[in-house]
């Protein structure tokens, strides 16, 4: 067996990764009179919304905040369970349930 001619080819390609990690809390929890909501990663952040909704699906509060580190008040709720919605420039990032106590 005779090799006339050997060839190789390797092709490397390296990416870097330029996304950050996007994150959404809301503390303390069970949420006594106030809580925080804290977003990380988002840049340039124009509206963060943050919606509680009772048992009904019924909106019982809203916050609208142009920052990505705000406080909410209770504002009177009753304790219980209560779903959430935060949205972020118009997108719904995180959805959950969050306990008043």
């Amino acid at each position: 067996m005779v090799v006339d001619q050997l060839e190789f080819v390797l092709d490397v390609s390296a990416q870097r990764e330029t996304q950050r990690t996007r994150t959404a809390r809301i503390y303390p929890l069970p949420v006594g009179q106030q809580a925080t909501v804290e977003l990380s990663g988002w840049d340039n952040v124009q509206e963060v919304q943050l919606e509680l909704l009772d048992a009904t699906s019924r909106l019982v509060l809203q916050a609208n905040e142009q920052a990505p580190l705000f406080t909410f008040q209770r504002n009177g709720l009753p304790a219980g369970l209560y779903a959430y919605r935060l949205i972020v420039d118009g997108a719904v990032v995180q959805a959950g349930r969050v306990v008043l106590q």
